[in-house]
């Protein structure tokens, strides 16, 4: 009976995020160690700003169609006042939308460390994701 090879380990590349503590990297693998900056740029205001909009939106229970970038969370919330229990599910609902993925699928929405107000808009919020990426991928330092 013929020995069956061991598979090829994964190949990463880890990259230091300029303006980050060297302690917090990005590994990189595929696709995402190639993006340009303008690549990066293009992907964010596109298919992420519209993945975290759909987030909202199902937090919200409202239509996509419906979030505007100027809505804010308090008008938003749904049930009770805007709160850190409402910023709790609002961060669920944007890593369960997968808003890093394509093509950083191993990112997620890191809590943030205090409750934002309730004035805070949509297009404020797209911003808060955007810089608690954890893992940080390569982009984020070319696009915010």
């Amino acid at each position: 009976m013929p020995k069956k090879k061991p598979p090829k380990p994964r190949v990463k590349t880890t990259a230091t995020v300029a303006g980050i503590g060297s302690a917090e990297t990005a590994e990189l693998t595929g696709l995402e160690s190639v993006m340009s900056p303008q690549e990066c740029l293009i992907w964010r205001q596109g298919e992420f700003r519209q993945r975290v909009r759909e987030a909202v939106a199902d937090w919200a229970n409202e239509p996509p169609a419906s979030i505007l970038p100027s809505n804010t969370l308090g008008e938003l919330a749904k049930g009770t006042a805007w709160n850190i229990g409402q910023q709790a599910n609002l961060v669920q609902a944007v890593n369960t939308h997968e808003v890093f993925a394509p093509p950083f699928p191993g990112t997620r929405m890191r809590a943030p460390a205090q409750l934002f107000p309730s004035a805070t808009t949509v297009a404020m919020w797209e911003k808060i994701v955007w810089r608690n990426q954890n893992p940080l991928t390569i982009c984020f330092q070319v696009t915010d």
